[in-house]
């Protein structure tokens, strides 16, 4: 088993640096000048030309991608061109709200699919199997976008029984919880599914 996660994990090394190399072309493929956009369109070029050397924008695409990834490695990500904090700084602030929605998932989503896949194993064959199925199914199959915007226009808009947005209580937390859970819980029904059949 050990084998097998270190395995894995040198295997995602080689695929993460791809991604890296592709994310960081994609970005300079993007239209415009950066140094033009963080100095402004009234800028002198002077001043545009100090930003291009301040962010190593004037190096070679090789040389860019070196110096990024070293940065990136000592946990440095840059500055937010739009109001120029660390982008550390930014993600860590948003952190304890994305954890407390990932918590409120993990929480539902196992109990539902397990007891979804021992519900459907119990009932093999029979409509409540299928109908059990049909679900775990829509929701490993149903992107998570579409999932937010649905949920939000029948429990927002249409019936009023959830917020839209914000976290003031814990009504709030439903809506993005189900989302982020609902792939998790559909995992859990069919595997569980699965080892219901073969125990029985």
């Amino acid at each position: 088993m050990n084998r097998y996660f270190i395995r894995r994990i040198l295997e995602t090394i080689p695929l993460m640096l791809v991604i890296s190399i592709f994310v960081f072309m994609f970005i300079h493929l993007i239209p415009g000048d950066p140094a033009r956009t963080i100095a402004g369109l009234d800028a002198e070029e002077s001043e545009v030309q100090a930003i291009r050397e301040e962010y190593d924008l004037d190096k070679p695409l090789v040389i860019q991608y070196v110096k990024y990834m070293g940065k990136l490695f000592h946990g440095n990500m840059g500055q937010s061109m739009k109001s120029g904090t660390p982008v550390t700084e930014l993600i860590l602030t948003r952190m304890k709200t994305t954890l407390k929605l990932v918590f409120a998932g993990i929480l539902w989503a196992p109990a539902l699919g397990i007891f979804i896949g021992v519900i459907s194993a119990i009932k093999r064959g029979k409509a409540l199997d299928h109908a059990c199925m049909f679900l775990a199914i829509s929701g490993l199959s149903a992107p998570g976008f579409w999932l937010g915007l649905m949920g939000i226009q029948i429990f927002s808009v249409q019936l009023g029984w959830l917020p839209s947005g914000g976290l003031d209580s814990w009504k709030g937390m439903v809506l993005p919880s189900f989302t982020m859970g609902c792939s998790i819980m559909a995992v859990l029904a069919r595997y569980s599914r699965s080892s219901m059949l073969e125990t029985l």
